[in-house]
């Protein structure tokens, strides 16, 4: 009877336990399907080395997740991997409830591979690209706008004007709002290097090594580059230039040209500069004349760039030019220096008396841009070089031209100025 009677007393205890179980299991499910939030923007990194997103949500917040190893990724139905993503896509993202972790992704992500049909201007101030799918199907439009990657066939940025109708291009774009955020442009490319034989307007003729001519056409988009990797210009291609020339084989439009300057060098000094026409005088007394380019680089001896004001009588100088025009395309100013150090004797408009601490004087001209450096390391100018002033000057000892002085004591420093 006692036995029964503690039975019947522990069912409903059960009873009690089992659904209190069930209820923290229900409100556990709950509690992790309510924590899972649903987020939906535009990718705006792809951070592979550290396993990173960004987006930028619906409402403008910028949020950066982390990508779960095991997390699946899902493009158009496809299995990816979030390393495949590219920013502008439209994505949606389930969120751990740590809101740190992103364990799941799905991305409205289309690609297209064909030719460009058409190119017009929407409502928007957008462009409408028109594309014919290489597989013949219907052709695709997709809307360009300023947060579109361009990039040309050399990996090289560039504007949507570089890329003629007939492109061969590869375009990744939303498939619901059209909106391209990658267009990739593999153009066919070919080669050729010679001499510019003929200039009229926009199309260079070129003569190879064998005699070949062969007209292109240089667009204002197309990429023009000396032979030092300075930026050119159209203007700097002239008749008798050796070029190597990129450019499209169907249209002759130039992609890019490289200018490949015959080069000689001399080294020595100035004997007469006379508007762009500028003797050298070398080591062993020739002579040589070249003519400076307008758009010639000058190098000063602190590798800064100068101009033709720079070069004067004297200068010891170093000048690349074209051996058959004698034109000069690139000086580098090689001052001679010496230096003395000692105390200002005298100061009269640029004339510069030093007294040396064995009592030696030397008269100095200051240059007019001479550099000049006073005791804080500041820069200075000639009115801070006054009597008793403690220097240290360069100059070149043909011409006794100071084109830097560091002031070492300020004037009112009490220390033997070596006069006594």
């Amino acid at each position: 009877m006692s036995t029964v009677t503690k039975l019947t007393k522990r069912i409903p205890g059960q009873a009690r336990i089992i659904g209190l179980l069930a209820a923290l299991i229900l409100a556990a499910l709950a509690c992790t399907s309510a924590d899972v939030e649903l987020l939906q923007g535009i990718l705006q990194d792809v951070d592979s080395a550290n396993g990173e997103i960004t987006i930028v949500t619906k409402d403008g917040k910028t949020i950066t997740l982390i990508i779960s190893t095991d997390a699946p990724v899902d493009t158009e139905g496809a299995s990816s991997s979030f390393e495949a993503l590219e920013p502008g896509v439209s994505i949606e993202v389930k969120v751990a409830d740590d809101g740190e972790h992103a364990t799941e992704i799905s991305a409205r992500q289309s690609k297209i591979h064909g030719t460009v049909v058409s190119v017009e201007v929407n409502d928007d101030g957008n462009y409408e690209v028109s594309i014919q799918p290489e597989d013949g199907g219907s052709v695709v439009l997709v809307i360009v706008d300023e947060s579109t990657r361009i990039e040309l066939g050399d990996d090289w940025s560039g504007p949507l004007a570089d890329i003629p109708l007939g492109a061969d291009i590869e375009v990744k774009f939303d498939s619901e709002t059209g909106m391209a955020f990658k267009l990739d442009w593999e153009r066919e490319e070919a080669e050729i290097e010679g001499w510019v034989e003929n200039i009229e307007g926009d199309q260079v003729t070129i003569r190879t090594e064998r005699g070949r001519l062969l007209t292109v056409t240089v667009g204002e988009n197309a990429r023009i580059e000396l032979d030092d990797d300075w930026p050119g210009t159209s203007t700097d291609i002239v008749k008798g230039l050796k070029i190597e020339v990129e450019f499209d084989p169907s249209s002759l439009a130039v992609f890019e040209i490289e200018i490949e300057r015959e080069k000689s060098e001399i080294e020595g000094w100035v004997e007469a500069i006379d508007g762009d026409q500028l003797t050298i005088k070398t080591e062993h007394s020739g002579m040589l004349t070249l003519t400076v380019e307008a758009d010639a680089r000058i190098e000063l001896a602190d590798d800064s760039l100068g101009t033709l004001a720079d070069i004067v009588d004297g200068l010891k100088i170093e000048a690349d030019f074209d051996p058959s025009s004698l034109a000069a395309f690139k000086i580098e100013i090689e001052r001679e220096k010496s230096e003395i150090e000692g105390w200002v004797e005298a100061i009269d408009g640029d004339q510069l008396t030093i007294k040396t601490e064995h009592s030696g004087m030397l008269t100095l001209t200051v240059e007019a841009d001479a550099r000049i450096e006073l005791a804080d390391d500041s820069v200075g100018t000639l009115a801070d070089i006054v009597d008793g002033l403690k220097i240290e000057a360069d100059f070149d000892p043909s011409s006794l031209i100071a084109f830097k002085i560091e002031i070492e004591q300020d004037e009112d420093d009490d220390g033997d100025d070596g006069r006594s």
